[in-house]
């Protein structure tokens, strides 16, 4: 009886399929808080009257002298030496060739005698081929979605924005000043984080104007579309710039 059949492995399994695709990218953080930037500069204000004239000074001492302007620059040199030649430059990195190609296949080797047929061995199921590699990658997942944008700056503390004048023992707001009113509630709407504060000077032996002129002012807003409760009032401003007829507004980030 002839030896067992040998078993033979199976074929390679198929190539998995493409992995599914990465998962959706997380959400991008906040934005930083936005910056407090300081705003253009206000218009010019009217100028003020003429002070008196002041007192002659004296004469200034005699001016120095003043060096004469620079000459014209010389001709050019000559050409100097040509420098010597700079050392040699490092070897460069070594490139290792492919490979040779493979040597020819060798010639065939002469056939053996003819064995005598032996009786047919048990069959024998060969092993379970080898798992095919793995599928590509997935494609990248798609790109997460752009985080909140950051909160608006931030003024801490309050800060002096415009000012109203008053003519003595009035109470009225000068026509030069109305426009005024409209400006600060333009920029009071665009910027809707902000509250406005009035600091105005209390004249102690004239209480009722001083308080007349804060009225006018914080009315004046109210009617030029400023909300009576983004409005406040009281001692907000430096006092030592307090002056009688002189009604300061100011601005807060509201809590």
């Amino acid at each position: 009886m002839g030896p067992a059949g040998s078993a033979i492995a199976g074929a390679t399994g198929p190539e998995g399929p493409v992995g599914p695709a990465g998962n959706l990218g997380p959400a991008g953080p906040v934005g930083p808080a936005g910056d407090v930037v300081k705003g253009p500069e206000g218009p010019k204000g009217p100028t003020g009257a003429f002070g008196p004239k002041g007192y002659t000074g004296p004469s200034g001492p005699v001016g120095d002298s003043v060096a004469g302007p620079v000459g014209p620059a010389g001709p050019m040199g000559s050409q100097g030496y040509q420098g010597d030649a700079g050392p040699l430059g490092e070897k460069g990195p070594t490139l290792v060739g492919p490979a040779g190609p493979a040597g020819r296949l060798g010639s065939t080797g002469p056939q053996g005698s003819t064995g005598a047929i032996g009786s047919k061995g048990p069959t024998t199921i060969g092993p379970v081929g080898a798992m095919g590699s793995s599928g590509a990658q997935g494609p990248k997942g798609n790109l997460g979605p752009v985080g909140p944008q950051g909160p608006v700056g931030i003024v801490p503390c309050w800060v002096s924005y415009r000012e109203f004048w008053f003519n003595s023992g009035s109470a009225d707001i000068m026509d030069t000043q109305k426009n005024m009113l409209t400006d600060i509630a333009t920029y009071t709407k665009n910027n809707p984080s902000l509250i406005l504060g009035l600091d105005g000077y209390i004249d102690p032996n004239h209480k009722d104007l001083s308080n007349n002129r804060i009225d006018a002012v914080r009315d004046g807003l109210i009617n030029a579309g400023v909300p009576a409760n983004r409005i406040k009032v009281g001692d907000f401003g430096d006092s030592k710039l307090r002056r009688d007829g002189r009604v300061e507004v100011l601005i807060m980030t509201g809590q």
